[in-house]
């Protein structure tokens, strides 16, 4: 015990050049060493200090075995052929401020097997394997170090390590590893660390890490920045992740409980952030922005995952926020637009969710998109200007509500729902939209339409439905279509359309087509200015009742080739050509209790070829014509109306 071995130059022994076993208190200081097998080896000797010591050109720079509560410090070691430094089976180690470089087969610093390791301020650069690694270490620190231009990675935790902070280094530019890389370990915290440019390797890396941290780390240009597979309960947090140059910003896949928040990871050659196969996460307050691929990509059966309050814009070649194969995905508070070739928001085979007060904006191909999926709401999101798609587009779906939305000046259509089978689209604004304002298509069922507004559509419909079942459109203003009408039904059983406003369209106020079990009520059809009010043409079973349908360009109510149907207490006056028309083999029609009055170059009702027509009720019929008379042609077993009938 108590020796000092310094200043002693050891050149070319056969063996080791300091070999100290079973001891106490063993300095070695300020020595030269060159040449050896071993430059310093030290086993079973506890207080030692280890400092100065310049170690060059030998197979081992230094072992140090079964030994606790010593200092390796100022060592400068290199051109080692093994590991500079290797340390096993020991405890309360402290490595400071050591220089390991050009090691030609091994790590810079190799620590095994022990415990309470402090390794600060130390260099292991430029080495045939890892700069420094911790291999089966509980309790230790590697921080302020610079673990770059090795071969394989920077900093390496295997094998079982827990409990390990490793912060405030630089381990960058390593060849073909990762600038960090945690594997099958417990709590580690990486933090305030330079993993970059690590070109044909991740930044940071975990695999098989149960529970830690990856915090205010710079992982940028490296071949991907941060990934973290097989692990749990783990936050990513405050990093920047930054032009990668074949990978993704952040990746994390078959992992639990990962949550992330507060990064920028933007301009990456695929995606910004993804999850695959992740259970239980988050991604909040992160700038996504600017990547080649999507900016947020949730994949391959992710569940329980919220998205929020990013920014996810500019996105070159895919979507903002893509969500494919997954349940229960919440995407809330989002920016997600400026998109130069894909959709703001899309959700794939996706399984309860809610997609709520996101900006989708100016995207390429359109707002927000859901295919294949069930039990999602679409709430209060701004879908706006989208150049070449719709604003809100489901297909196949079943089980979407949406509510609140604004979906407006979009190329095609403002909201779509395509073969959907039950939902909702209340309370939005989808006006100014090219084609239509809202668009129910391709077997959808079950659909309720209300309290939107859905006016100045350039090219198609306010509200067109075509081919469905009980679907209800109730309460929306549908008016000013500049070159449609303002709702249409075409191949549609059941539903109701019922207290909507619908004038002032160029092409009529509400058309049906091929129809049936559809009720019309309540509705103000006026002064459409190239059609009628309300036109039901090859239909069953449409009862209208309670209709306004007014100063029409054409005719107030129209039904042709209707059977089973009636037009009730609705006031048709100052209609262009008829109040009513009622033509072309209409059958079993019940017409009463209407105002038809001050049409100008028709009749107040037309009926034309038909079967079972009842006019009924007291019908005031006022016409600037010195001859008044309601028309039957060819109608059969009518009932006869009674009409009182004024002259001006």
């Amino acid at each position: 015990s108590g020796v000092v071995i310094q200043n002693t130059v050891i050149d070319s022994p056969l063996q080791n050049g300091v070999w100290v076993g079973n001891s106490h208190s063993i300095q070695i200081h300020d020595s030269w060493i060159h040449d050896t097998s071993t430059g310093i080896s030290v086993q079973n000797v506890t207080n030692s200090d280890i400092s100065g010591n310049t170690i060059t050109d030998d197979e081992t720079g230094m072992v140090i075995v079964s030994t606790n509560g010593s200092t390796i410090r100022n060592n400068s070691i290199s051109n080692t052929r093994y590991s500079g430094i290797w340390l096993t089976a020991s405890d309360a180690i402290t490595l400071s401020e050591n220089q390991v470089s050009g090691s030609s087969e091994g790590d810079g610093i190799s620590i095994s097997g022990s415990t309470h390791i402090t390794c600060e301020q130390n260099e292991g650069t430029g080495n045939a394997n890892n700069g420094i690694m911790f291999d089966t270490v509980f309790e230790g620190t590697i921080i302020q170090s610079n673990a770059s231009g090795n071969t394989n990675n920077g900093i390496g935790i295997f094998n079982g390590c827990g409990n390990i902070t490793v912060e405030g280094n630089t381990a960058a530019n390593n060849l073909n590893g990762a600038g960090i890389r945690a594997e099958f370990g417990s709590n580690i915290i990486t933090q305030d660390n330079d993993a970059s440019g690590n070109t044909n390797g991740g930044g940071i890396v975990y695999l098989y890490v149960d529970g830690g941290y990856i915090v205010n780390n710079t992982a940028n240009g490296n071949e991907g920045g941060i990934g973290v597979v097989e692990s749990d309960q783990i936050g990513i947090h405050l990093n920047r992740a930054n032009g990668n140059v074949n990978g993704d910003g952040v990746r994390v896949g078959n992992s639990t409980h990962i949550s992330g928040d507060l990064n920028e990871v933007t301009g990456n050659f695929n995606s910004g952030i993804v999850y695959v196969n992740v259970t239980e996460g988050a991604i909040w307050r992160s700038n996504v922005s600017g990547n080649t691929g999507n900016g947020i990509a949730i994949w391959d059966g992710c569940g329980n995952i919220s998205i929020g309050a990013n920014q996810a814009t500019g996105i070159i070649n895919g979507n903002s926020i893509s969500v494919d194969n997954g349940s229960h995905i919440d995407i809330v508070d989002n920016e997600a637009s400026g998109n130069a070739n894909g959709v703001g928001i899309s959700y794939s085979n996706v399984t309860g969710g809610n997609v709520v007060n996101n900006t989708v904006s100016t995207n390429r191909y359109g707002g927000i998109g859901l295919f294949g999926c069930h039990g999602i709401t679409v709430n209060a999101n701004r879908a706006n200007q989208n150049a070449e798609g719709d604003g809100i587009n489901v297909v196949s779906s079943t089980g979407i509500h949406s509510d609140l939305n604004e979906a407006v000046e979009n190329l095609y259509n403002g909201i779509v729902y395509s073969a959907v089978t039950e939902g909702a689209i209340w309370r939005s604004n989808v006006s100014g939209n090219n084609h239509n304002g809202i668009a129910i298509w391709d077997g959808c069922g079950n659909i309720s339409v209300g309290a939107n507004q859905a006016t100045d559509n350039a090219h198609g419909n306010a509200i067109n439905v075509d081919n469905g079942s009980n679907i209800d459109i109730v309460d929306n203003d549908a008016s000013r279509s500049t070159n449609g009408a303002g709702i249409t039904y075409s191949n549609v059983t059941g539903g109701n359309v019922v207290n909507n406003t619908v004038s002032n369209n160029r092409y009529g106020g509400i058309g049906l087509i091929g129809c049936h079990g559809v009720t019309v009520n309540a509705n103000r059809a006026n002064q459409n200015t190239e059609g009628n009010g309300i036109q039901v043409i090859n239909s069953t079973g449409i009862f209208s009742d309670l209709n306004e349908a007014v100063e029409n360009f054409n005719n107030g109510i129209v039904y042709s080739t209707v059977t089973e149907g009636a037009i009730w207490r609705s006031n048709v006056s100052g209609n262009n050509e008829n109040g009513i028309g009622i033509w072309d083999g209409c059958g079993n029609i019940s017409v009463g209790a209407n105002l038809a009055t001050g049409t100008l170059n028709g009749r107040g009702i037309s009926v034309e070829n038909g079967s079972n027509i009842g006019v009924f009720g007291q019908i005031d019929l006022i016409f600037r014509h010195k001859e008044v008379r309601i028309r039957f042609a060819q109608a059969r077993s009518g009932k006869p109306c009674v009409c009182q009938i004024a002259q001006e």
